[in-house]
């Protein structure tokens, strides 16, 4: 696949992957997310999103995709300062069938910075500030991803920032900075913690 081409995220049966890519090399604000399915032609790939051409997301860093390791989930992001980004989310089992997208807003024009994903099931587990200025853990229903019904898993803490989560083994790990020190705590994803 010719041009500036990256962030290969594979189907589980490794039949095609999602990846991004420059519409144009010269025009910064010309990314596409993109399908391409093992022995196609490049040119028949589909784009399943890219940058908008109008309006204030037309010249922000952006947009970006997320897929869960089953293909079942995307989640689109742009960054709209240096802190918030808003997200969607659409079910590809959906466009697999269909060929449409149908994007669920799950947090737009919040302020906070939202970082890490870990899927599980059809349940996204993410670090964010929105709400939190030290960041907090939360749970989102992807059927239901809107802001109002997230769930803390992890709250804030008043003492310690959260930067990142990731998931081995049915448990978070967080990871944390504390009067200037690095610590990582695993929880169970009910939010008890396991030390």
């Amino acid at each position: 696949i010719p041009g500036k081409v990256g962030g290969a995220q594979w189907l589980p049966d490794s039949s095609g992957f999602f990846y991004e890519r420059l519409a144009d090399l010269n025009n910064p604000y010309s990314a596409q997310f993109k399908f391409h399915r093992l022995g196609t032609h490049h040119r028949q790939d589909p784009v399943l999103f890219e940058q908008e051409k109008e309006g204030p997301l037309a010249t922000t860093w952006g947009p970006f995709g997320v897929v869960d390791e089953q293909a079942r989930w995307l989640v689109k992001g742009y960054w709209v300062s240096t802190a918030a980004t808003d997200f969607w989310v659409a079910d590809l089992d959906e466009w697999f069938r269909t060929g449409e997208l149908n994007w669920k807003v799950m947090v737009q024009g919040e302020q906070g910075r939202s970082g890490s994903f870990q899927f599980l099931g059809d349940t996204l587990y993410m670090d964010t500030q929105i709400g939190a200025p030290n960041g907090r853990i939360v749970a989102i229903d992807l059927h239901n991803p809107g802001v109002e019904h997230w769930r803390d898993v992890v709250p804030e803490s008043p003492t310690r920032t959260i930067k990142s989560v990731s998931m081995a083994r049915g448990m978070l790990a967080v990871d944390f900075l504390e009067n200037a020190y690095t610590g990582i705590e695993l929880f169970n994803l009910d939010g008890t913690s396991r030390g």
